[in-house]
């Protein structure tokens, strides 16, 4: 009973995409820290090219699943608009979605960038641009 109980927990995290995300962030960081430790304590240990490979999958695999995300922030703030008409808590909404969705747009550049499905000399510029508008 305790194992069934314990794997519906873990379908329902697993049945939304802010649950995924969390599993795949988890171990994401796992790995960044395991490539990490190897790179500090063992920088030529034969498994580590194939832990750095892993950890960019990770990332990359990250950045597919906030692909079009940007719109859940977007419907956020009209949600906001149509239920307030306090300027703070509008005010606050629209800097909640535009710095989202800025943090978005670029995140998905690069990552268009990255698979190749774009070309961008500037995907260094815009990857930083992400990191600051998160």
């Amino acid at each position: 009973v305790q194992l069934y109980s314990e794997l519906d927990r873990v379908s329902s995290v697993l049945a939304t995409s802010n649950g995924r995300d969390k599993i795949m962030r988890f171990v994401d960081y796992s790995v960044r820290a395991i490539s990490y430790y190897f790179g500090e304590t063992a920088p030529n240990h034969p498994d580590l090219p194939t832990v750095k490979a892993l950890e960019a999958h990770l990332i990359l695999a990250r950045k597919l699943f906030r692909l079009g995300r940007s719109v859940e922030f977007l419907v956020g703030f009209v949600k906001t608009l149509k239920s307030t008409k306090d300027p703070v808590t509008i005010s606050l909404a629209f800097g909640k979605a535009l710095g989202y969705g800025m943090w978005l747009f670029y995140d998905n550049l690069v990552y268009l960038a990255k698979v190749k499905v774009i070309s961008d000399k500037n995907m260094a510029t815009r990857d930083k641009k992400s990191a600051n508008y998160w």
